[in-house]
């Protein structure tokens, strides 16, 4: 067997979770077929102990633990507008500049759209 020993690591955290999602399955199918993981980081190009680690959660949990679930805050969690609001200041901002709004500001920044908020 041949692998190319200088290939580089792959940061799979800036993949998408489809592909996540398939290199997890394939760190599976090729342990499954008796590769070990220096040959799995080879041919995925991720790091050993992450598909060290796959595998183990694999053994321990079944199939279930390879499937990604939804990152991050809740969709509407956390806002302290209401959405009639948020579209008033998205329409003052599509449609005008901050100076045109009397705000001290050139151009829309965190800043200047909180000072948007406070005035409207």
């Amino acid at each position: 067997m041949c692998y190319m020993t200088c290939m580089e690591k792959i940061d799979a955290r800036k993949l998408s979770t489809d592909v996540q999602q398939e290199l997890r399955y394939q760190i599976i199918r090729l342990r499954k077929q008796g590769r070990t993981f220096k040959e799995i980081s080879v041919i995925t190009g991720l790091n050993r102990s992450t598909c060290n680690i796959w595998w183990i959660r694999y053994q321990n949990d079944g199939k279930k633990v390879l499937k990604i679930k939804k990152r991050g805050r809740p969709t509407g969690s956390c806002r302290k507008l209401d959405k009639e609001q948020e579209k008033d200041i998205q329409k003052a901002i599509c449609d005008k500049c901050p100076d045109q709004l009397k705000l001290p500001f050139a151009l829309w920044t965190r800043v200047a759209v909180k000072q948007l908020i406070k005035q409207l």
